[in-house]
């Protein structure tokens, strides 16, 4: 078995981080909630304050979002900058980027975005999931 980016830094007693990256890799490949929901409370929430994603209140949605998204880029890459983790709060801030291309104009144009996720962590689960983003399409 391949353990973790986390695993492999901070050990296994970072049970919250694992969760964090394991559900971030299939959220933001667009695998959708299937592939995601193990991870998550079945009606954890999710917020943002960037205007393309207002509308979403539930996590479920927005992994679908991300999924339907997908068909819009070529040549997805992420990469997690940082992960940590906040015991006492049940807290883990994942701040990554994505690197792409829009393939929706008559040429590709190359994306490069910053994001965070603030994931809200119970029974060893995410709760709740606010997207720290600008991008206002």
């Amino acid at each position: 078995m391949v353990s973790s980016l986390v695993e492999q830094i901070f050990g296994k007693d970072s049970f919250m981080l694992d969760v964090a990256e394991k559900f971030f890799w299939p959220c933001d490949e667009g695998k959708g909630w299937e592939a995601c929901k193990e991870y998550c409370h079945p009606n954890a929430s999710f917020k943002t304050d960037a205007d393309t994603l207002i509308h979403l209140d539930r996590l479920e949605d927005y992994v679908e979002w991300m999924k339907d998204a997908h068909s819009m880029l070529a040549n997805a890459k992420f990469e997690i900058k940082s992960i940590a983790e906040d015991k006492k709060r049940g807290m883990v801030l994942l701040y990554a980027i994505i690197y792409a291309d829009n393939i929706l104009g008559e040429e590709p144009q190359p994306i490069e975005t910053d994001y965070v996720y603030a994931m809200k962590i119970e029974e060893n689960k995410i709760k709740h999931i606010t997207k720290i983003w600008y991008l206002n399409i």
